[in-house]
């Protein structure tokens, strides 16, 4: 079962919208038929009206469990743009038996995870480790030995701590579009 999240925006007002992606059997061409749909209150909004303001990708959090409750522990697909690329919303499909299908920048940075601190270093904790190869590099050298390309990035990715106690690894499949 595939799930497209989009985002709308008319007259100022922005909405999240879910889709069911639905093969018609008259059509050549898959459907969205909507399902579940939440305005997005501006910045300016929430700040006016003393609320916390929420990103896109914590909306996206916020449906996706709200779907799985619905599907219950089945797997599902959620496909989005580039906004989607977020490691969070990416745990949170994964802890939710939901694959995550979105476009990663090729030039992207990606980092290792911090190594452990030492006992009694003072400071800040380090957020992230070693910068890791970008993916066109890693793309490059694949099809140069002429194989599939599926890039991995890193054990698994950091996750918020309440979510810590799902292991599985993340993998980050390198695509690029023939048409031009």
């Amino acid at each position: 079962m595939a799930i497209r999240a989009a985002r709308v925006t008319c007259l100022g007002v922005e909405w999240l919208a879910m889709a069911l992606l639905v093969p018609m059997p008259w059509s050549q061409r898959v459907w969205a038929l909507p399902f579940l749909t939440l305005l997005m209150p501006s910045e300016q909004a929430d700040t006016a009206a003393g609320r916390r303001h929420r990103t896109t990708v914590e909306w996206t959090r916020v449906m996706v469990r709200l779907v799985v409750r619905w599907l219950g522990r089945r797997p599902w697909i959620l496909i989005g743009d580039g906004r989607y690329a977020c490691i969070h919303l990416g745990w949170e499909c994964l802890t939710n038996q939901a694959t995550l299908i979105s476009r990663l920048r090729l030039d992207a940075r990606l980092f290792a995870d911090p190594k452990p601190v030492p006992a009694g270093r003072r400071g800040p904790k380090p957020k992230k480790g070693d910068v890791l190869a970008k993916l066109v590099t890693r793309e490059e050298a694949a099809r140069s030995r002429g194989e599939e390309v599926a890039i991995q990035w890193g054990p698994r990715p950091r996750a918020p701590a309440h979510t810590s106690s799902a292991s599985s690894s993340e993998r980050w499949p390198a695509a690029r579009s023939t048409s031009p």
